[in-house]
Order: C-alpha cells, then structure tokens, then sequence
C-alpha cells in the first residue's frame, strides 16, 4: 500500500480515475511479451501460471496468474480481513493470515490461492466533517464479505468504485455505484431474516415514525468516543456486539442530516432495553418511534444495521472488492496517462474473462531488491496474454503479495512482498476458496500400488456422512476413517473427486494423492571380474520378473531369479550398464515394462577374499568337532582368517587345511560356528567376510524337578531350568524360646523373646508372664506359719527385726 499522508494525493487518486480513456485494442497475446520460463498447474479447479517475463525489453517480471471458473457451491471468489477479536474493527494480517483466518471462520472450505486486494487507510486523518478517514484500517471504496456491507462508499465523497462478485459464470460482477441508505434487519432465532426497516440517521433523536441508530465513533484524535445517550423513548441495547463500528464518522451535532457516504455496520443480539445508556466500542442502540418495528424489537432477538448498496443486486452478493483504476471493459482496452500509472509498480489485478471465469494477477521486478513492477501499458500487454475481458487494479506497490497452496496444505507465498521477503501486513485478501474434502493423504502411507486416505479429526470431516470417492474411473464407498485404495500406476499423481453429505446438502471437492515410484528393487554388487545383481521385493503387489541387461553392447538376461552375475568382466574397469525390466501386478496379472537409462559401474581393482569350502563334523564320542576349510585371497588382502566357536576365535594359519575344536561339552552347550576373513582393501578400508553359520543344539531332556521353596523356584536338577517363582515366606511369629520361622521351609529371623519372669509366691510357681512357662514350685509355710526355707541368710533376720522395732517405736510415738 502507497503510504499517502496527505489528502492532496487522495486528490490525485480521483485525478487517476479522470484521466481513464477507452482505446478499442483486440486482445490477443502480444509480441512484445519475452517468455523466459511459464510453469502451469491445474489443481482444485484453479489454473496457475507462474511466468518469469520481459514486456518490451524491460526487466525481467515475475508474474503470478490464477483463475477459475467458480460455482458458488462448491468453489467461489471471495473477499476477506480478519476482524478484531473485541468486534470493534478490521486488524491488519498478512495474506497468508488472512487465508488461514478465512479457513477458521469456515469449516468445510480451504483457500487455493489469493492475492490482497482493495487499497486501505490505516489511520484517521484531518478534521473536517466530509471527506476525511477519521475510522483507521478501512478500505477506499465499498466492501463486504460474508455479505456484510462493512464499507459502502469511498470516504473521499467520490463514487462507489466496486465490484460485486457474484459467483455466477453467466453474470459474474456487478459494478457498485452509490449507497442508498441504511437498514436495519431482524432475524429469529434459526437465524432467518424475518422484517427489514429504513434507518433514518444516526445519532440523532428520532421523529415520528422514525429509527435512529447510536454509536460512539473515532475522533480526530483517532481514539474512540463513547457515546452518551438519554430519552424518553425505549433504547435496545446491543452490549456485545459480533461486530460494530463507524468508519468515516462524524458527531452528528443536533439538527445535523446524515449523510448515506458515513457508513455504519453493527450486528447482534439486544441485550437489554433502557432509556439511558453509555455506549463503548463494539456497543450500538436502536432507537426507534415506529410502533412496528416496536412490536419485533426484544432482548435476544438479532439484528443486522448496515448500508445498502446501488444498485440493489449488490446487496445479495456475498463479497464486494473496491478498485481504483479499471483496466478493461467487455473486452475492450482501457488506457491512463495518470502518472502513477506510467510508473512501474508491483501490481495486484482482478478480474473476468469472457467465459465469465474470475482470474487474479500480480507483477513485480524478479529481482529481489527492486521496488518495481509494472507499468499500467505493461500490464495490459500481459492482461492481453492471458486473454482478460474485465480487468480492474487493486492495490499496489510494496504490499502486493501472492499465496499458492502447497501439497501440505499450507501456503507458498509466490510474488512476494518488496519487504527482504517477509509479507507485508494489510486490509484484505481476494481468495479462491473450494471445498474441503474432509481426507489427506501423504506420499509417506502410500506405495507403488496404492494411495492411502484418512479423514481429518476436525468437526467439519466428523459430520461428513455418504462419503465415495472417484478415483481411476472408479468409485470407492468410504465407510472407513482410514482407506486404501489398491491398483493404480505407478508414481501418479490421482486426482479425486469427494462426494459428501453435510448438513444434508451434498457436495463435491477435489484431493490428490501419489503413488510411489516403483523401484525394480535390482541391486549391483561389483567383483573383481564380474557384477552380482540381486533381486530384492519393493511392494506388496508388484514383484520384477524379467530383465535385460546391455553392458558395452552386450545382452544378458536375468529372467525371474533373485541373483544374477554379469560374468566374464576384467578388474578395475568402468562399463556403461543399461537395462529394461518387466513388473507384474499379482493381483490383476497384468505387466508394464520401463527402462532404465545408461548408468556407469566398475568392477573392482582387487579380488575380494572368499570363503570356498566350509564343512564341520560333530564327533560325540570324542568330544570335538572337525572343521574343514578353505578360503581364496588371490591378491594377499586378508589380514585375520579364524573360527569362532560361540565367544572364541581360533586362528587359521592357512587357506585350507582341517581345524579341530576339542573338550566340548555337547550335553550341556550349544555350539555356533563361522569361518571370518577380516581383509584391507588397497585403499585401506578394514572388512570381514563371514561364512553362514551352523549351530550344534545342546540335547533336549526331560526335567528332574525340585519343588519350589521359599527362596528359589521350581528348578530342574539336571540342567538348571527354572519354572515359576519361589513360594515366598509363611511366617510364625517368634516366642520366648523359638525366633521367628518360616512354617513352608524353616528359615529363621532375628532371636527368641526371652522369658520375662514373675517370682513364685505362696500360690503360684516363678511364671513367664510372656508365655506362661512355669518353673519350680509355690512357696509353702510350716505349721506356725512361718515360711519354711531350705537357707535363711542373717541379712534377712537383720531386716525383720529392724522393721519389727521401727513399728514399736511408731506405736509409742503415736501414744
């Protein structure tokens, strides 16, 4: 976008539009155009041609040009910006964010290609009330996507400069001249349109009969003015809105008219109903006198204020794309001496051709560091080429970009931006959009035979229902979320057509897939004096069964076999290698034949050391076994020549010769052996050469079992073999005289208790008051009562007679 700061070239934009001139040119492809390179692909219904050009000697262009004849339904041209997410306006995004936000905001469809399209302001401007951008990131001329008239009229006061994209071959553009006016539109709850009314201004109290819309509004100081309302009439609130914002607005002082140029859109839900209100960004009230549309006016119920379009046909299109300069009309070749058109610009061009397809076009210097482009007779020249009939410039300079979607289902940016690269963020996007087919399919699940699909996680391919699939002239029923689709060609790329139930409407949409290159599977393996050509199986379905080779003029042919050798070459020579092989498809038995151009191969400077004969001999009875040998090593290269017998080497001395192995133990080991010639070539490079291996088995026996116990498992006696697992304890709980015990196998833990002992008395034994033991007797008394013992110690007597006093002398005291 050309950073205009000053409304002198806003002036000058309506001068360009002045200086506009029809010129009658018959529109054929032109010899002033120096094609250096055009690639073209048809994919999704979209025809994209990417030209490296010179027009008239200039510098080389890059070009960028798609079109598509669309159908409304399944494919369609269509205008989108990405919204703020707060509902008060458009942020800016680059192209590529703009296509992504395009696919967010509708399920079911996926962007092919786009370019950016109308010019934009991108902040507020002056202070007058007519004429100036005082709402930033708007568009110069009408625009609207989803269908919502979001802008309808250029902001500069001139007329309307739009297009109106129908997506209807027979009819596909409706130019848009003027606004006439608002409506306010009310929808139910399925959200059909139901009643539309005539806005009669903004901001203003109504009179009779009337309805107003209240909305704050961006100042001259580009930050936004709430707006302060209070009536004696009802006001129905919508405090948040999906979208609301004025762009061009104005304070609207008492007794001022509206003007149809100042362009409002709000939509939403009423969210309550009062007389006094403050109203914020994404916020509008309805106002109104007219006592029908009184009767439909309620919380919950959604309503849509927008701008109409002239003439009205426009108002029914799902998208309007602005312009500033046209190019051609119904064939016909217009012509500008407006000097930003004499100047070569990047360019972004949309447009029709006369079978009523939609193309989009963008120009720019090839080389990187140019900010060139284009002229607009340049651009003609080009328009010519590409046989336009309806041709209009969107915006131009440093920002014009162009997007292709990729086979990862991302997007190439194709004409970049002037900005070392990076995309320029802007307004809006011209978008190619088809349907989703609800299925990928990657080159990485697919084979030489088959392709593989896989319905996508997302919602959208969740609700797809009565899916088929027409592929190779057939068609599939998918009832599956992942499929494989067998007999197809070899490294072709398929395209598909999806048939889907959706919201029971069916539709259609486009999916490719590959199969893999199939590889013969032939693999070449030099010798000094010949070349060994191995057959390996590359696909479950397509098998090599026959090939002819031509070496130096020579044929020889391999047939069905797994090895080959090209014998009778000389060492260290180079021969050219062609050959054509047959492959047979086992399923249906048919055969497809390729060839394979002349390739370089050379048998190898030195003999490779091989290992001719190796025999061995199991002799039981002495315990040994008897290995015979012999290797070749023509050109003394092997280093190391050795028997290994399981982890042991035993090193050969000669080429051949017999080894014995001895004191084996065949009863109880298994025994493998292998011949290994570890060999240098003459470049130094260290290899082995080994022999297959052949194995004596240790004999089978039957099992002598010990039981499990509580540490080891059930094993056998005779050689070790264990079988389940050991038993685990059984514990007994230590007592005084026992540890604790395992009652399965007897293992102890830790110690016995201990007796705790309780002296005898005169009625019981000494006793363990633990576990009850007794040991002796009770204590008995003589016949005066005394205690009768087998010792008395004088100690004792000393005591009792020391306690017998004590008490006298206690007795006196008390006295």
């Amino acid at each position: 976008m050309k950073n205009i700061r000053k409304i002198i070239l806003s002036f000058t934009l309506l001068l360009t539009l002045l200086c506009v001139v029809t010129t009658t040119i018959n529109v054929k492809a032109s010899s002033s155009l120096d094609i250096k390179e055009e690639t073209i692909n048809n994919k999704y219904g979209v025809n994209y041609s990417h030209m490296n050009v010179s027009i008239n000697s200039s510098s080389a262009k890059n070009v960028n040009y798609f079109s598509m004849k669309t159908d409304g339904v399944n494919s369609k041209l269509v205008t989108w910006a990405k919204q703020s997410s707060n509902g008060a306006g458009i942020d800016n995004a680059t192209l590529t964010s703009i296509a992504e936000d395009y696919e967010k905001k509708h399920p079911g469809w996926i962007v092919v290609a786009g370019i950016n399209a109308d010019q934009w302001w991108y902040q507020h401007t002056g202070t007058d009330q007519v004429g100036w951008f005082y709402y930033g990131k708007q568009t110069y001329y009408p625009f609207a996507m989803d269908g919502q008239n979001l802008f309808t009229i250029s902001p500069l006061g001139s007329s309307g400069n739009g297009i109106a994209i129908t997506n209807n071959s027979a009819n596909p553009i409706v130019s848009v001249t003027d606004s006439q006016g608002i409506e306010l539109q009310i929808y139910d709850k399925n959200n059909n349109l139901i009643a539309t009314y005539s806005v009669d201004g903004y901001n203003q109290t109504p009179g009779e009969n009337q309805t107003m819309v209240w909305s704050g509004y961006v100042a001259s100081t580009n930050l936004f003015q709430v707006r302060e309302v209070s009536t004696t009439n009802d006001l129905y609130i919508v405090g948040d809105a999906e979208l609301a914002y004025m762009n061009n607005s104005r304070e609207y002082p008492t007794g001022t008219v509206y003007n149809p140029k100042d362009s409002f859109y709000g939509r939403g839900e009423i969210t309550s109903i009062t007389k006094t209100a403050t109203l914020a960004k994404a916020q509008f009230a309805i106002e109104t006198t007219n006592e029908e549309v009184k009767e439909k006016l309620a919380e919950g119920v959604k309503v849509i204020v927008e701008q109409q379009f002239v003439p009205t046909d426009a108002n029914s299109a799902e998208s309007v794309t602005g312009f500033h300069t046209q190019h051609m009309s119904n064939g016909t070749v217009l012509s500008s001496t407006a000097a930003y058109n004499t100047k070569s610009y990047p360019r972004s061009i949309f447009g029709t051709k006369e079978d009523g397809s939609y193309f989009l076009m963008t120009t720019r210097d090839i080389q990187s560091t140019s900010t060139g482009g284009t002229t607009y007779s340049e651009t003609n020249e080009l328009l010519k080429y590409y046989g336009a009939y309806n041709a209009y410039q969107d915006d131009g300079g440093g920002s014009v970009t162009a997007i292709y979607r990729n086979e990862y289902g991302t997007f190439d940016v194709v004409g970049e931006s002037t900005d070392a690269g990076e995309q320029r963020s802007i307004f809006s996007g011209l978008l190619f959009a088809v349907r989703d087919s609800a299925f990928t399919s990657t080159i990485n699940e697919s084979t030489s035979s088959s392709i593989t699909i896989n319905k996508k996680s997302t919602n959208f391919a969740k609700n797809v229902t009565n899916v088929q699939v027409l592929i190779d002239n057939r068609t599939i029923e998918i009832t599956e979320d992942t499929t494989v689709i067998n007999g197809l060609e070899e490294n072709t790329e398929y395209e598909m057509v999806v048939k889907y139930i959706y919201k029971e409407v069916q539709y259609e949409a486009l999916m490719y897939a590959t199969t893999k290159g199939y590889s013969p599977g032939l693999d070449f393996n030099s010798r000094h004096n010949s070349i060994v050509v191995t057959r390996r199986q590359t696909d479950d379905v397509l098998k090599t069964i026959g090939v002819v080779f031509t070496v130096n003029g020579e044929t020889y042919t391999m047939g069905d076999v797994d090895e080959f050798i090209i014998d009778g070459l000389f060492k260290g020579t180079t021969y050219n290698i062609s050959y054509t092989y047959k492959v047979l498809n086992t399923e249906t038995n048919e055969t497809f034949e390729r060839t394979v151009e002349s390739k370089e191969y050379q048998t190898l400077s030195y003999e490779i050391p091989e290992i001719v004969k190796f025999e061995t001999e199991k002799n039981e009875k002495r315990s040994r076994i008897n290995i015979t040998y012999e290797y070749s090593d023509g050109d003394n290269l092997v280093t190391k020549a050795y028997v290994k017998v399981n982890d042991e080497e035993y090193e050969l001395t000669k080429k051949y010769g017999t080894l014995k192995v001895e004191n084996l133990d065949f009863g109880n080991q298994t025994y493998a052996l292998q011949v290994v010639l570890e060999y240098s070539t003459p470049s130094g490079i260290e290899r082995k050469v080994t022999s297959n291996q052949v194995t004596y088995e240790k004999p089978a026996h039957e099992h002598t079992w010990q039981e499990a116990t509580c540490t080891t498992p059930k094993t056998c006696t005779t050689c070790g073999t264990t079988e389940g697992e050991a038993l685990g304890h059984t514990w007994q709980e230590a007592t005084c005289t026992t540890p604790k015990t395992c009652t399965t196998c007897g293992t102890t833990e830790g110690e016995a208790l201990g007796h705790t002992w309780q002296e005898a008395t005169y009625e019981s034994p000494k006793t363990c008051t633990t576990c009850g033991t007794t040991e002796g007797d009770s204590l008995t008394k003589d016949e005066k009562g005394c205690a009768a013992c087998k010792k008395s110690s004088l100690s004792v007597i000393i005591i009792s007679i020391t306690a017998l006093t004590s008490g006298l002398y206690l007795i006196r005291r008390k006295k």
